[in-house]
């Protein structure tokens, strides 16, 4: 079974649940996710131990973008 790595976090949305969701969409694939809210435990060694990385975050929102927005 391969093993995913899901970061998940940020502003506005609801990444618990929706990484949740990516979580359980994936199992029947044979990939099992950790999901981690705690970006400071990301390290090379720590992302050696996932086959998978699967990003659901975002750390500004398309106000504080600005003029470099859509």
């Amino acid at each position: 079974m391969k093993r995913n790595l899901i970061l998940s976090g940020g502003v506005v949305h609801d990444y618990p649940r929706t990484s949740a969701m990516l979580a359980e969409i994936l199992a029947p694939a044979g990939i099992r996710s950790e999901i981690c809210e705690d970006f400071q435990r990301v390290d090379e060694g720590f992302l050696q131990d996932f086959d998978l990385v699967t990003l659901n975050c975002a750390r500004w929102t398309l106000r504080e973008l600005g003029e470099h927005g859509p």
